[in-house]
């Protein structure tokens, strides 16, 4: 607990609540395989960290789910999606091939 209360949480929240739900599906059985607070750290707290690192898209990879996204739930029609990416029929047209995206 001490450990705890005294880290930082660099990732605030969202690593807090990794952390949280690791220790519920693991019945609250943490600490008992490691020495000391180092062990404990890198174990149980650093890797949550590198969890929500590699876990961030870059922005490519949002706009380029949001094209696929809009162009799936407008049935390929290229005038509807650009629409409601906010974006001229064009500059989609462009997106799509910069990304490979078939339509």
């Amino acid at each position: 607990m001490r450990i705890l209360a005294r880290y930082e949480w660099p990732q605030n929240v969202r690593e807090l609540a990794k952390f949280i739900e690791y220790v519920v599906s693991v019945d609250g059985n943490i600490g008992n395989d490691v020495k000391n607070e180092r062990e404990f750290k890198k174990k149980y707290l650093f890797s949550q960290q590198r969890e929500a690192v590699n876990s961030i898209k870059t922005i490519e990879d949002i706009e380029k789910e949001a094209i696929i996204d809009a162009l799936s739930i407008m049935k390929g029609n290229m005038s509807k999606a650009a629409r409601k990416l906010g974006v001229s029929r064009n500059t989609l047209y462009l997106k799509c091939k910069r990304y490979g995206i078939d339509f």
